[in-house]
């Protein structure tokens, strides 16, 4: 009995033995695979455990600037005073601007244009010789009045291509009482002057804002030339016309 109670102590202790060593085994086990798992394990543990997703935070949109397109500053336009005469002759030459300007006159025959030496011609030159003066009469005048302004508006536009615009006075080849030719053609080109020294200075006078406005171009520009019979006036069958060579004729001269 004895015997057997000793070896029921030893199998008891013995399996005490056994099953506390299967418990540090255990935990030991347990140890390990906490410190490397396997493949396996971490995918249990993946799927069991999704990852929690860090919520981004969002960040605040900075409102954009925008940029100011520069203004362009403009300068003040400048005001320019166009005529009519400006806008009407822009694209016209010098020739094309008397054709135009005086068109009516010119298919009325009151006036002439040679476009070749540029002269404009009053065809009734009635300019009375009364002594040592010469005298115009009221529809000559008239006729000044209402051309020798626009003659001034259109060659003040073309200034830059003219030189001078000559008031040339004519006279006939007769002088009463004097037979010498070379004394008749002084004694002409005196009277001859005188025309186009009064046509000119009533013209230049006259109180219209045309003339007031553009004084220092007349001044400069227009002069007046007495050249006597150096080109009578002709009728057809080749006789001269007395009347008609008593004339002033303006004459542009280009540079």
């Amino acid at each position: 009995y004895e015997m057997f109670s000793i070896l029921s102590t030893l199998n008891t202790t013995v399996l005490a033995s056994q099953d506390q060593v299967c418990k540090q085994m255990q935990i030991i086990t347990k140890k390990k695979e906490k410190e490397d798992p396997s493949l396996d394990e971490l995918s249990d543990l993946l799927e069991d455990e999704p990852a929690s997703e860090t919520p981004v935070e969002k960040m605040e949109e900075e409102p954009k600037t925008q940029l100011e397109t520069p203004t362009e500053v403009m300068a003040p336009a400048v005001e320019k005073t166009v005529t009519k005469t400006e806008v009407i002759n822009s694209n016209l030459t010098l020739n094309g601007a008397m054709l135009k300007e005086f068109s009516k006159e010119l298919q009325t025959d009151v006036l002439t244009y040679n476009i070749t030496t540029k002269t404009l011609k009053l065809s009734d030159s009635t300019l009375a010789l009364n002594k040592s003066d010469v005298v115009m009469s009221e529809e000559y005048k008239e006729l000044i009045r209402d051309i020798f302004p626009r003659l001034v508006k259109v060659t003040k536009v073309y200034e830059n291509e003219i030189a001078e615009v000559q008031v040339q006075g004519y006279s006939s080849s007769i002088y009463e009482g004097v037979e010498d030719v070379k004394k008749k053609f002084e004694l002409n080109k005196n009277i001859s002057l005188q025309r186009a020294t009064t046509v000119l200075g009533y013209g230049a006078n006259l109180d219209v804002s045309t003339i007031t406005d553009n004084s220092d171009f007349l001044n400069n520009t227009y002069k007046a030339y007495g050249l006597s019979s150096v080109n009578i006036v002709k009728n057809p069958d080749g006789t001269e016309n007395r009347l008609l060579s008593k004339r002033v004729e303006f004459v542009i001269i280009p540079k």
